[in-house]
């Protein structure tokens, strides 16, 4: 057991408040990175996590709306109705345009520095343009 451990248990047991808990042990561990990494790093990693948070939320939205582009698809070619076959049209070019919308986000992410690994990225780039390609040809 180190000396912090001792002194957050003595500080829970006499204090019992988490507000003193996190004075006494987490604020000094947290001014000591500060002080020797920089507080740069520390606002660079919540960045980074921000950011991937982000890439994932986008991908993840790729990813349902190419599901959802292909069912309406097959829904614009199973219509019997033109009608039907005209609201399904309309449905495809707006989630067309929302794949768009994303890619156009991915390239951003694509042509900037921020990002060092780009293989998912340019994947799902080339997943939105191959399925617009492929229908709309």
């Amino acid at each position: 057991m180190n000396i912090l451990s001792i002194v957050c248990m003595s500080a829970l047991e006499e204090r019992g408040s988490h507000l003193e808990i996190f004075k006494l042990c987490y604020l000094p561990v947290f001014l000591d990175y500060v002080r020797v990494f920089g507080p740069h790093v520390y606002i660079a990693m919540a960045a980074t996590r921000k950011l991937q948070g982000e890439i994932d939320r986008c991908l993840k939205k790729v990813t349902e709306g190419v599901e959802t582009f292909e069912d309406i698809w097959q829904k614009v070619h199973n219509a019997t109705n033109s009608n039907q076959k005209e609201k399904y049209e309309a449905d495809l070019k707006k989630e067309i345009k929302k794949l768009q919308r994303l890619r156009d986000q991915i390239k951003s992410w694509i042509a900037s520095g921020e990002i060092k690994d780009k293989s998912t990225l340019l994947e799902y780039r080339k997943l939105i343009e191959t399925v617009r390609n492929s229908h709309f040809s």
